[in-house]
Order: structure tokens, then sequence, then C-alpha cells
């Protein structure tokens, strides 16, 4: 995974990932040397350096020949996150008691963007129940992110509760097969590139449905028993004509 982009998905703009990575190779620099190397206006670094700083990412340095700002150590990253998550485990119990329950059950839940679908994934190896799922692996690792998708198979398949996987074949599908060759879990292959861009996954009462697209992913998650029983049948029928 790139490092500009894993940092984004922690949540950091893109202009402050930018600047403080072109700091950190150059060392040490002013606002002007950041600028031409990041290839931002001087004004928006002149920004972006100020809200980086109030984070604990740069710090400013007066030295003979002049002022420069310093790069403080990518462990600061993890710092921060460790102290957002002190401040979420504070604030958790007033927001569940702000929490109204309702009685009705939401029809979907609805998810775009990259980290979002990532949510997905999370509620899939978080559930108890056996799991069904039918994609291509390999355009769901060209469409969201390899290491992301490689990490949900690896987790997946390291359950104890059984997985059916149904997709195209490619070499990381070899490996899986490997992975799960002796357990409950399997897979089999199908060659229908009408069904690449879309992958379904059930579990429990729930179908979740990625639409896989190379401008922005969007995700949505289903809890209806009746959709749950109908793409089951739909996703058998398809596994018994599939390869093992």
């Amino acid at each position: 995974m790139q490092i500009q982009r894993a940092l984004e998905q922690l949540g950091y703009p893109h202009n402050e990932i930018k600047v403080y990575l072109t700091l950190l190779r150059l060392g040490e620099g002013t606002v002007s040397d950041m600028s031409r190397a990041a290839d931002l206006p001087r004004s928006t670094t002149q920004l972006v350096v100020e809200a980086l700083q109030k984070k604990g990412l740069l710090s400013h340095c007066v030295k003979p020949q002049g002022s420069v700002w310093l790069a403080e150590s990518p462990s600061r990253f993890l710092i921060n996150l460790q102290e957002k998550e002190v401040l979420l485990h504070k604030l958790l119990p007033e927001l569940q008691a702000l929490k109204h329950e309702s009685k009705l059950k939401p029809l979907f839940r609805y998810f775009t963007g990259l980290t979002n679908v990532q949510h997905i994934f999370d509620e899939v190896l978080n559930s108890k129940y056996p799991v069904q799922i039918m994609g291509s692996v390999l355009h769901m690792s060209q469409y969201l992110d390899d290491t992301m998708v490689e990490d949900f198979f690896h987790a997946l398949f390291a359950r104890e509760v059984p997985t059916q996987l149904l997709t195209s074949d490619c070499d990381f599908v070899n490996v899986l097969k490997d992975i799960v060759h002796g357990t409950q879990h399997r897979i089999r292959v199908y060659e229908d590139e009408r069904l690449h861009r879309v992958v379904y996954i059930m579990f429990d009462d729930h179908v979740a449905l990625i639409l896989l697209s190379p401008k922005e992913s969007i995700g949505i998650i289903f809890e209806d028993n009746g959709l749950a029983e109908s793409s089951t049948l739909f996703f058998k029928r398809l596994w018994d004509d599939a390869n093992a």
C-alpha cells in the first residue's frame, strides 16, 4: 500500500501528507523549500504547515543561518491515533446515552469510498455465521486496494466459521486454495465477466453488495431475511455449476 494513500485513510488531508513526506525527505526546510518540492502554492503550503504544527507533526527550529521547519518522527502518527482512541473511549458512554433506539431496523446501509467499504469487511469478519462470497477477487484488488483485500481474505479463512468463495481464477486465488486445503472453507471458480464488477457477500440475514468502480466503489448492506434467502439460493445455483 502506498504511504500517501495509507495515511490519508487515517484521516489526514492529501496536502498535509504531501508536505509532511516532502519535509521528511528533505530533512529540514523553509516554507518556500517545501512549496517548491511539493509543487504547491506557497500560500497553500503555509496553511498546511500551520495545520501540521498543531497536530505535532512539524516543529520550528531557529538556526544561525535562519529558521527552518523539521518533520517530527513518523511515530507521531501512532501517538495521535492513541490520543484519539483515548478521547473516543471517554465520549462513548455519553454518545450511547444520546442514542435513541428505533424499533425499526434499517432496510440498508450505504458506504462510499475505500475507507468506508472497509467497514463492510470488518462487519463480515465480526460475524459468527457462515459466509458466502461471489465476486472477482482480482477485480476487488484492482478497484479497492490489494493489501486490504488480501488481508480480508487471509483473516476470513483464518476463522473457524466456514466460508464459501465463488470467484474467477487468478494467482492470489490459487494461493487461497492452498490455504483452505484441508479446512472447512471452500473455493470454486467461475468465468463470467458479467459478474466481475459486483461483489455479493451473504452472512446471517445480511446481504452486502460492493459495486466496483475505478472512480469510487460503493458498498450497500441489506438486512432482510427474504433477500438473504433468495440471494443464498442464487449463490447455490451458481456454486453447483462452478468448478471446484
